[in-house]
Formats: C-alpha cells, sequence, structure tokens
C-alpha cells in the first residue's frame, strides 16, 4: 500500500535553496531601501527644524514624490513588502517636503504636479 500526501503537505515539507541570483536580489535590494531610506529623511528632518529651503530642489522632490508613489504601487502588485515599507517611507518624507516647500516659498504648481503623477501611478 502507498501513502500518497496532498500537494499542500508536500510543498510544505520540500526545502528550497536560494540561488546565487535570489542571493545577490536580495542584497542589492536592501542596499537600495538602505540607501533611499539614508538619502530622504535626514533631508526631510533638516527641513521641518530649520526652515531653511537652500538646496532643496521642487522639481527634483516632485520627481521623488511621483517615483516613491510608483514604486509603492509596483511593490504592493508584485508583493515586495520590503521595498513597499521602504517606498511608503520615503514617499511619506518627499510628501512632508512638498508641504514645507510649499508653506516656505515654493511655487503651489509643484505639489500640485506631485499630485497628479501620483494619480497617474495609481
Amino acid at each position: 500500500m502507498r501513502i500518497t500526501y496532498p500537494p499542500a503537505v508536500i510543498r510544505a515539507l520540500t526545502v528550497t535553496v536560494p540561488t546565487v541570483s535570489d542571493v545577490l536580489i536580495w542584497f542589492f535590494t536592501a542596499t537600495a531601501v538602505v540607501a533611499n531610506t539614508l538619502f530622504v529623511w535626514p533631508q526631510a528632518i533638516k527641513l521641518m527644524r530649520s526652515h531653511d529651503l537652500a538646496g532643496m530642489s521642487p522639481g527634483t522632490w516632485t520627481i521623488s514624490v511621483v517615483l516613491f508613489a510608483v514604486w509603492s504601487a509596483f511593490a504592493l502588485r508584485t508583493h515586495y513588502w520590503p521595498l513597499l515599507v521602504a517606498n511608503v517611507s520615503c514617499f511619506v518624507a518627499a510628501s512632508l517636503v512638498m508641504t514645507a516647500g510649499t508653506r516656505l516659498g515654493w511655487s503651489r504648481r509643484w505639489p500640485a504636479l506631485a499630485l497628479l503623477g501620483v494619480a497617474l501611478a495609481a
């Protein structure tokens, strides 16, 4: 008599060894997540504390808001959770910079363009 197991049990007992490419993908993703977060948050915190727009480009932050939204949507659709967490975090920081920048003297067209880009990304 032969015992057959359901496919779910077989999948649960199967051990998969990650390939070199899997390890490299996770390594570069982790590096990008850390670098991206270390780039955005210090600038946002500096702006919130000093209220000084010197050296901050509204165009760059507009593009950043849109790109963080696009990457967040991609990560959500592909269930790539580390990427989602990092990009939502950076989206929040970039949105804070856009809001503070508008209050401190940037033209109101920059947040409008960012909002349009985010709407198109969704």
